[in-house]
C-alpha cells in the first residue's frame, strides 16, 4: 500500500500549554470582580475567549454552590425514637 505521507508529517500534534489554577483564577477575577468583558480579559491575559468563558462559568458555579452551602440551613438529623436512649445494645 502506497502513502504520500512522509515520516516527518505523521502524527505531529501541537501541545497546548497547561494553565495553573492560580492563573485561571487570576483571569476569572478580571471578569467576575473587576468588570472586564470575557473578550477584554482573554486578550489581556493571552488566552482564548472560549477558554476563559469556560473558566469563568466554572468559578461562578463553584462560588454559587459555596453560597448555597453557607446560606441554607444544614439538615437536622431526627432520631426515630426521640425519648429512648440508644447505646447500641438491644433492650428487652
Amino acid at each position: 500500500m502506497h502513502s504520500n505521507m512522509t515520516s516527518d508529517s505523521i502524527m505531529t500534534r501541537k501541545v497546548r500549554p497547561r494553565s495553573s489554577p492560580e492563573f485561571k483564577v487570576e483571569c476569572d477575577l478580571l471578569v467576575i470582580d473587576q468588570g472586564y468583558s470575557v473578550r477584554e480579559a482573554a486578550q489581556a491575559m493571552g488566552v482564548g475567549k472560549s477558554t476563559l468563558d469556560k473558566w469563568v462559568q466554572k468559578l461562578k458555579s463553584e462560588r454559587f454552590g459555596q453560597f448555597l452551602r453557607d446560606a441554607l440551613p444544614q439538615p437536622r438529623v431526627v432520631h426515630p425514637w426521640p425519648n429512648k436512649r440508644f447505646d447500641g445494645r438491644h433492650s428487652r
